[in-house]
């Protein structure tokens, strides 16, 4: 299954978010696993919220409202 990463507007950068689901969680695991921080909130507690990657290669862990409220879709 491919990960469908979605490209995202933040006020200062273009970063990517991908919304974690039970099929995609082992990929996402991979996506991430240059962040050793994020890499422990990446379980199955964590389907259904967003993952994003910030310009800076770091990663964040979000609701899909604080997505939105934070960052403008380019794609939608």
């Amino acid at each position: 299954m491919p990960l469908e990463v979605k490209l995202f507007n933040p006020r200062r950068s273009v970063c990517e978010a991908v919304k974690i689901t039970n099929d995609n969680l082992r990929l996402v695991r991979n996506w991430a696993a240059s962040d050793e921080e994020i890499k422990a909130h990446l379980h199955t507690g964590a389907v259904g919220k967003w993952i994003i990657r910030r310009s800076d290669n770091k990663f964040d862990l979000m609701t899909e409202g604080q997505l939105w409220g934070l960052y403008e879709p380019i794609l939608h």
